[in-house]
């Protein structure tokens, strides 16, 4: 994002982003949040990993709870929750063990995987578009080998993802609030190339994105409902994105 050349098209990043992670989009049906987002990727990184031969290293629930757990970034309630959403929607199965009838393994359906193929090749577009002939065009063409591949080696960057969530203290409850992540980045977008406009005025086009109420956002951040309709908090933090 520190790219001179980013801003260029940081729309098209917050367009495709938007598009992958909406209600009607992402795995489950239910709204996206760092957790889930998480608990998805530890799922599909777990199970592209494993060796038959290997009891230590099957993609089971426990597994999922214990590696989700040594990151401290949601409970087993929530993952418990997440998981069942997921088998009822079609989009994990818990399909059992051949050499022990005993352990379900957790399956990404096809249709899981091929949501993954393609959000992470818009991310790997932008990045061929910014550093053009590294390479990048191999992922940002949705080729299922490398992302199998890229899956199991990206387990290892999670803690640095949430390392980052927790220095940046003051962007939490976004990422805690369903849809806070790409109200964030409406809220950058928002900002671009608008000059003498009121802090009001930014507030209402961010919420006409429509991507979480202004009621939800206000809720997050004020005590008193009578500030609804300021967004000098949030205006702040957007810079950051900047």
């Amino acid at each position: 994002m520190m790219h001179p050349n980013f801003t260029q098209i940081r729309r098209q990043y917050v367009l495709d982003t938007t598009e992958h992670y909406a209600i009607d989009t992402f795995p489950g049906g239910w709204q996206s949040t760092a957790y889930r987002v998480m608990i998805l990727g530890t799922l599909l990184d777990l199970y592209d990993a494993w060796d038959p031969e290997d009891l230590k290293t099957l993609p089971t629930l426990t597994r999922l709870k214990q590696t989700i757990a040594s990151l401290g970034l949601t409970g087993s309630r929530l993952i418990d929750d997440f998981v069942r959403r997921l088998v009822q929607t079609g989009h994990v199965s818990l399909d059992r063990f051949e050499m022990d009838g005993r352990v379900r393994i957790l399956r990404p359906s096809d249709s899981t995987l091929a949501w993954y193929g393609k959000t992470a090749a818009s991310y790997y577009s932008i990045l061929d578009y910014l550093y053009p002939g590294f390479g990048y065009s191999v992922a940002s063409s949705d080729n299922s080998s490398f992302m199998k591949h890229q899956r199991i080696s990206a387990s290892g960057i999670f803690e640095i993802i949430v390392r980052f969530l927790a220095k940046n203290v003051d962007l939490y409850p976004f990422h805690s609030m369903n849809g806070g992540g790409i109200a964030l980045m409406h809220l950058a977008v928002s900002r671009e190339g608008v000059k003498n406009q009121d802090e009001d005025e930014r507030y209402s086009i961010f919420c006409s994105a429509g991507t979480v109420s202004q009621g939800r956002i206000s809720a997050t951040f004020c005590s008193q409902p009578k500030r609804a309709t300021s967004c000098r908090d949030l205006a702040s933090m957007a810079k950051s994105l900047n």
